[in-house]
């Protein structure tokens, strides 16, 4: 493509003069014009996982007393809503979920918590059995104690307690004792009715599993509300000397005695001692909990920092090393608050005050870390109640910005993403989706925003370089690779935009977003 290879050239000459760019502690931007941030719903859960065998990550948006939502991401965390089928087409009363290959075909299933009286759910991913289910097809289980049982269920997690290589179930029940279930290797579970995790009556707002005493087999967790102690049962196999796959509750120590209004219990190492410690998410306008482990399973409680003494209405905790690190750092979803954020500075949890991501009062009640355009950096999507938009935080460590200013015509709304790198000599991918067919292309590039009025639009980039001769596919899409020149300085911003011949607009023009790409 010769307009490629001038443009290449021209892009050389223009970064002798390009500043660099600015460095954020948190490099965190959130994301307009994503599908993934504008339906607003009454979502409680928000989890990702690859559905469909393509090698991005996709994402499953779990609904109070709506229709569930599956968006598909086409790449590079540009996302699409999946057609209507069991997984998202089961209006319900969803709390929770959480993926897990069931069956051992190597693609991953999916639990579903739900209340208001109505069963938890379970729906076996077909991609492995059907091959044209490329989009990911899912069958709802019907039959086995696991879709029967429940009616006010908050939690649910995969884990496998008996040490046989498959993911057993649990689910943490409000008014009723929690659930357990084993599973046979390809699906089929039992009930577990004995020990004190199927005994134990909370009210239990969430499951986990996780090995808090480093012995090689899985403990379990449920957080309480009410003023109940949470539930914390380590299993008696390995360190225990018992059975694997048995539990005992965890007495002695400040964990096993403190009660408030908990909605989430996180295990991660962030101290970096090789052991688990937990944090606690209060509800209730409390301060939230902070337990380190002291190696064998025991916890001291942590006080005299900011994440054991912020609270209020703390719903759910995040996990994730959004600045490379090499540590995870911690996020907070909090109900007619800000979020918290915290990040994590050798070992000490250092709260983030200045950032956008905590300076929103909301209604988050969940949120997960994710690569979700596969740069090797840490993407944050939140979930939101009451109708707000759900939020795509895109790390700005990544080369990629959406400025958003797309210009849509009545027919057509064009999204422009990237993804690779601009690092020098290597090889980054442009995409264009939802442009008019066959329609004639401009790629305006600058090394300065301007967002100037332009053809009933916003003009983002400076036009330092306009290529013409391009067009979209049949299908309004377009894609192309291009290889960096080796002159390319650290620091360097390119800004990016997508103008295209459109009949069904008034001015006769549509446009993409502008994209902001970013050197190292």
């Amino acid at each position: 493509m010769k307009h490629l290879t001038r443009t290449l050239s021209a892009i050389g000459l223009l970064a002798a003069a390009a500043a660099a760019s600015d460095s954020f502690a948190v490099p965190l931007v959130l994301q307009q014009n994503q599908d993934l941030g504008t339906d607003g719903k009454d979502t409680r859960v928000i989890i990702s996982t690859d559905i469909d065998g393509d090698g991005d990550l996709d994402v499953f948006i779990g609904n109070w007393g709506q229709d569930n939502i599956v968006y598909r991401n086409r790449g590079n965390a540009s996302f699409e809503t999946v057609p209507p089928q069991a997984i998202n087409n089961d209006g319900g009363f969803t709390f929770d979920a959480a993926w897990g290959d069931m069956d051992g075909d190597g693609d991953q299933d999916l639990a579903v918590a739900n209340g208001q009286g109505t069963n938890n759910g379970l729906y076996e991913n077909l991609h492995g059995k059907i091959p044209q289910a490329t989009e990911g097809r899912f069958e709802k289980v019907t039959t086995g104690p696991v879709v029967t049982d429940g009616g006010e269920t908050y939690g649910v997690a995969w884990g496998d307690v008996d040490n046989d290589g498959d993911l057993d179930l649990a689910f943490a029940n409000k008014l009723s004792p929690n659930l357990l279930y084993l599973n046979d290797g390809v699906g089929h579970f039992t009930k577990v009715t004995t020990g004190p995790q199927s005994t134990d009556v909370g009210p239990s707002r969430d499951a986990k599993f996780a090995d808090l005493d480093g012995d090689g087999d899985v403990d379990l967790m449920f957080a309480n509300s009410n003023d109940t102690p949470n539930f914390v049962y380590f299993n008696q196999g390995g360190l225990q000397g018992g059975s694997v796959g048995q539990f005992v509750r965890h007495t002695g120590d400040a964990l096993a005695t403190d009660a408030h209004a908990s909605r989430d219990m996180s295990a991660n190492d962030w101290d970096g001692d090789g052991d688990l410690d937990l944090f606690v998410c209060n509800e209730g306008d409390e301060s939230n909990d902070v337990y380190l482990n002291d190696g064998d399973g025991t916890f001291t409680k942590l006080t005299g920092i900011a994440a054991a003494s912020d609270g209020g209405k703390s719903f759910a905790a995040a996990w994730g090393d959004v600045d490379g690190d090499g540590d995870d750092d911690l996020f907070v979803a909090n109900r007619e608050e800000s979020d918290f954020m915290y990040m994590n500075v050798g070992g000490t949890l250092q709260k983030v005050t200045g950032h956008p991501v905590v300076q929103t009062v909301g209604n988050s009640r969940h949120a997960q870390f994710a690569d979700f355009d596969q740069d090797g950096s840490c993407d944050l999507v939140v979930a939101n109640t009451i109708g707000e938009d759900n939020l795509f935080w895109r790390n700005s460590k990544s080369p990629w910005t959406n400025l958003g200013h797309n210009y849509p015509s009545s027919d057509y709304h064009a999204l422009l993403s990237g993804s690779g790198t601009l690092e020098p000599a290597k090889v980054a991918t442009y995409y264009v989706d939802g442009a008019p067919p066959s329609a004639q292309a401009f790629w305006v590039i600058g090394t300065s925003e301007i967002d100037a009025p332009f053809r009933g639009g916003t003009l983002v980039p400076a036009p330092d370089v306009v290529v013409a001769g391009l067009a979209t596919k049949p299908s309004g899409k377009l894609d192309f690779a291009i290889k960096w020149p080796a002159t390319l300085p650290s620091g360097l911003v390119l800004y990016h935009q997508f103008w295209f011949l459109d009949a069904s607009s008034p001015t006769g023009f549509s446009s993409s977003n502008g994209m902001a790409g970013t050197n190292p």
